[in-house]
């Protein structure tokens, strides 16, 4: 049985009238379907609006990948900045003017691998700065086969081969 047009448009019109889709962009996100980006696009969006903050006083920084896009399917200023760099540029735009609403956005490569020596100065500098670090914790989606940065088994490996307490001062704490 098909929903009246009226039905609908109303639907719609009360849909609007929320304003609970304000905060995102013309530009309909293009990641893969059944992506669980969808979901934190939905609460980030979400939790801009149920906090009132004003779309003007909000900044998303990002990478680049697939979180990296965030900033263009969001309806606020935004800055796409290079692999691994979205907490230095997010650090910077929180200084430059401390009364914004900074959202760091990147996936595990931007923020566990080549963006990865950033992230204890962000939390040693204790800015209000808000990172979303998304991870999947299996395997890349834009890269083929190509295992991410958080993926559980690696980590307990890498822990297996740490020699604690050290036998002998070392500079290293791996096994030889």
């Amino acid at each position: 049985m098909k929903t009246p047009g009226k039905v609908v448009a109303e639907t719609v019109a009360k849909i609007r009238d929320t304003k609970r889709f304000d905060i995102r962009s013309e530009h309909l996100p293009t990641w893969c379907p059944g992506c669980g980006y969808f979901g934190i696009h939905q609460g980030l969006s979400n939790a801009i609006q149920r906090l009132g903050l004003p779309h003007h006083e909000v900044v998303t920084v990002s990478g680049i990948g697939c979180a990296g896009r965030y900033p263009f399917f969001a309806n606020t200023y935004g800055l796409h900045t290079v692999h691994g760099r979205a907490l230095p540029v997010a650090t910077g735009v929180k200084l430059a003017n401390p009364n914004l609403t900074v959202f760091a956005v990147g996936g595990d490569g931007d923020g566990l691998a080549i963006g990865g020596g950033h992230l204890p100065h962000m939390s040693r500098r204790d800015l209000d700065i808000n990172y979303l670090l998304l991870s999947f914790e299996f395997i890349n989606g834009a890269c083929i086969k190509q295992y991410t940065e958080s993926l559980s088994f690696f980590f307990k490996a890498f822990l297996k081969n740490l020699i604690w307490p050290p036998s002998k001062p070392s500079t290293s704490l791996c096994k030889p």
